[in-house]
């Protein structure tokens, strides 16, 4: 089958949606319909460890024919590298969520320890006030 063209994607009609369409080495496209108009979802289908699994390459038109297959190429490494890229994906939206979470607990014991300076200051400044009254 022959690889996907540019102009073949721009000819896709309401007619085609739902269709799958094949690009080779593992790429594949499905056809849907979005308030945008016609697009194709690019996902990359392989096996790893003998489980079969696939990766998003994207969407056109948002993304470009050429992009697509660059990312499914990066894709393809990583497996023959022995990286599962949706475990490599789940891993790093993990380390992310912990990274906000350390940021998120930073900003809390930063406001704490601010405030408690301020309840430092005022207590001084009480303790001051109430002295400079007694004399």
């Amino acid at each position: 089958m022959a690889k996907l063209t540019v102009k073949r994607l721009e000819g896709l009609r309401a007619h085609d949606i739902g269709r799958v369409l094949f690009d080779g080495n593992g790429l594949y496209g499905k056809i849907s319909q979005q308030r945008s108009g016609i697009v194709v979802s690019f996902e990359c289908r392989y096996a790893l460890n003998k489980r079969k699994r696939h990766a998003g390459c994207g969407k056109w038109p948002t993304t470009s024919l050429k992009e697509i297959r660059h990312k499914r190429d990066l894709l393809k490494r990583q497996i023959e590298n022995g990286i599962d890229p949706v475990e490599q994906r789940k891993l790093e939206r993990m380390q992310l969520r912990v990274k906000l979470a350390k940021a998120q607990q930073y900003e809390k014991d930063e406001l704490a320890r601010i405030e408690a300076e301020r309840a430092l200051q005022r207590t001084f400044n009480e303790a001051i006030e109430q002295r400079s009254n007694r004399d």
